[in-house]
């Protein structure tokens, strides 16, 4: 999650640097609408696949889009071309958060662990909110924003090796009734 935050840095100061503060405003209002629109396809994608199996996607579409997106910065290709594939990262980051969900308590061996695990979980996704920009500004004055959201990728990409290593740790897919599946299927976009 440090990674999301200082590619989010990265990009922005990318953008203000090349183009101002028009290009700024493009890159912030893109980034949040690429998230806010892949959000809800998220959930939908571990309903239909397994939880480890769309993090593990999720974590490489990540990896992909931000090394894309480092590449594009240290050529000098245009803002756009950043700010999408930034975009693309950025956006598959929202698979980590409902796969958690489902992966959690599969490892957790009672209620004590669960609770020690989420407490852990937000008291991670809240350091980073400090730790991602405090990154991102040590790294842009030493590299640059292409060394930024390459960092960015690598980080991504030891996520990959990790839940690839963790692949068959889904919880078991629970078998529903006719009566579920029906009640089920309402709540579904």
């Amino acid at each position: 999650v440090i990674a999301e935050w200082a590619a989010v840095i990265a990009v922005l100061v990318f953008a203000f640097d090349r183009a101002g503060t028009a290009a700024t405003g493009f890159a912030s209002m893109t980034l949040l609408v690429g998230s806010l629109g892949a959000a809800p396809l998220a959930g939908r994608l571990i309903d239909r696949f397994r939880a480890q199996r769309t993090r593990t996607a999720g974590l490489a579409v990540q990896c992909l889009g931000y090394g894309v997106a480092a590449f594009a910065a240290g050529v000098g290709a245009p803002v756009a071309v950043v700010v999408v594939a930034a975009t693309v990262a950025l956006g598959s980051v929202t698979t980590l958060r409902p796969s958690g969900a489902v992966l959690v308590p599969a490892h957790a061996r009672d209620p004590d662990e669960l609770v020690t695990a989420h407490s852990w979980i937000w008291y991670a996704e809240g350091a980073s909110v400090l730790g991602g920009p405090l990154l991102a500004t040590a790294l842009l004055g030493a590299v640059g924003a292409d060394g930024v959201l390459l960092a960015c990728a690598a980080a991504a990409l030891a996520g990959v090796m990790v839940s690839v290593s963790d692949l068959d740790t889904d919880p078991p897919v629970p078998v529903l009734g006719p009566t579920d599946h029906v009640e089920r299927s309402a709540w579904r976009l």
